[in-house]
């Protein structure tokens, strides 16, 4: 009954429901449905459920931290890298989910800095880098300015 009513509470985004629950049951599967609570409660981008249902799991289903434990991290982890695909989390969600996901290994993280930063490409040992808004306007056009070798190259 307890999965039932968590899953319901998650879903409706009753936080204080769902909390309450976590803190009073001990026998709420947090794998139910392949982790929706956990689905529902990034997606609803709400971290004091999620970080109650990652307390959950680490104080009342899996209190002793042996092989069992290891192994239910790790399906615990997939659960939640599946959950976060495509969403754009808080920095407050990525604290909360950051012992489980590896978030400076994350594919957009660092297309997003090298990309804001500088754009390297290879040419003949030398970097390619981004106008300042100062030579875009020297340029005297909208188009994208690159730099080379100390040359203003606009397209």
């Amino acid at each position: 009954m307890s999965n039932y009513n968590l899953y319901h509470y998650c879903r409706r985004d009753y936080t204080e429901k769902a909390v309450a629950i976590l803190e009073k049951s001990n026998d709420i599967d947090i794998f139910y449905e392949d982790g929706i609570f956990f689905k529902f409660a990034i997606s609803k981008s709400n971290v004091e459920v999620c970080k109650s249902l990652l307390e959950y799991f680490n104080n009342k289903q899996f209190p002793v931290k042996n092989q069992g434990y290891e192994e239910a991290k790790e399906k615990l982890t997939g659960i939640l890298e599946n959950a976060t695909d495509g969403i754009e989390l808080s920095k407050e969600m990525k604290e909360v989910l950051a012992p489980y996901i590896d978030f400076e290994d994350s594919i957009d993280e660092k297309l997003n800095d090298s990309f804001l930063d500088e754009i390297t490409i290879p040419f003949e040992n030398e970097t390619l880098n981004r106008a300042t808004e100062e030579e875009i306007n020297l340029a005297g056009n909208n188009d994208p300015v690159i730099h080379h070798n100390s040359e203003v190259i606009s397209h």
